[in-house]
């Protein structure tokens, strides 16, 4: 069978374009697989210097807030918080930034967000746990400040207490005092006038009698005086030995009002510590008082009895 050589042209033309087209498309295809393997490679291996740059402004702007926050404030704990709060962004934000910067691709990222989360957290924990540490710290600290506060105020009205009942001895031993002091002048007075009727009585015709009445009332008024002269000096004695304890007690108290300020900070408490100093100063005031009144009286009683010995040495002259 002999085959046509116009068959035989146009199968070898079809061979041609055929061969040409899968030379074509094997070409296309190569190029193609090249190109998405680019694709892959950029979308695993991406340019993260415009994430790194932008962690950097981040990092530059959270150390300028930083810096502009005031060191003291009336609200310490409020800038406290706050100051914390921007540092653990930029100790996260750091972190980030520089576990990106010693590796590449978005699995060096993954790690990075995975290490800065936990450090963050963990900063987070340890700050709250001081926080909470310190905090109980200083509750601790009142509640001993406050018990110990308390122990002293109340041994402090335990001595006002006490200063009152000796004030009110005081007082008490003073009208004693008083009361011995006019009994002395009745003497004086009562002297004088029988010391006048001894004169009359020398003149009068039962001279005898009268006299001898006159002289045993005056030695009776001696007696007397004398004794009250000796009981202001013993009660003189005691009055000194109260006030010195008066004084005693009033250090005490005063060293006591000065620990109350040094361990108090609260209006409420300043308020009762200056009512307890001006107590402490009313009753020193009294105090004094009585000083002057105890050596106007030792004077008294110190003239008092150089009298009743002259008396007495005169009567015996006599």
């Amino acid at each position: 069978m002999r085959i046509d050589p116009f068959y035989l042209m146009v199968m070898g033309e079809f061979l041609l374009i055929f061969l040409a087209l899968t030379v074509y498309l094997f070409f296309r295809l190569k190029r193609a697989s090249r190109a998405q393997r680019e694709l892959i490679v950029k979308a695993e291996n991406p340019d993260l210097s415009i994430l790194t740059n932008t962690f950097k402004k981040e990092m530059e702007e959270l150390e300028a807030r930083i810096e502009k926050i005031p060191e003291k404030d009336d609200n310490l704990f409020h800038i406290n918080l706050q100051r914390k709060i921007f540092e653990l962004n930029l100790d996260f934000i750091k972190t980030i930034h520089d576990s990106i910067v010693e590796s590449e691709g978005l699995k060096a990222l993954s790690e990075s967000l995975t290490i800065g989360f936990r450090k963050a957290a963990n900063r987070s924990l340890l700050w709250v746990k001081d926080i909470i540490e310190g905090k109980n710290q200083e509750i601790q600290l009142k509640s001993r400040e406050s018990a110990e506060k308390d122990e002293i105020i109340e041994r402090l009205g335990e001595k006002i207490h006490k200063q009152k009942q000796r004030l009110a001895e005081l007082m008490g031993m003073q009208d004693m005092v008083e009361q011995l002091k006019k009994r002395v002048e009745f003497l004086k007075e009562r002297n004088r006038e029988l010391k006048s009727k001894l004169e009359e009585a020398k003149n009068s015709d039962d001279k005898d009698a009268a006299y001898q009445a006159i002289v045993e009332e005056l030695e009776a008024n001696n007696k007397d005086l004398l004794m009250c002269v000796q009981t202001l000096e013993k009660e003189n004695e005691r009055l000194m030995q109260k006030l010195r304890e008066y004084e005693e007690g009033f250090n005490a108290i005063n060293s006591d009002v000065n620990s109350i300020v040094s361990a108090s900070n609260g209006g409420a408490d300043q308020a009762e510590i200056n009512r307890l100093k001006e107590e402490l100063q009313a009753k020193d005031k009294e105090i004094e008082n009585l000083k002057t009144e105890l050596e106007n009286l030792e004077r008294e009683y110190t003239a008092l009895y150089k009298q009743v010995h002259e008396a007495e040495q005169q009567e015996v002259s006599q």
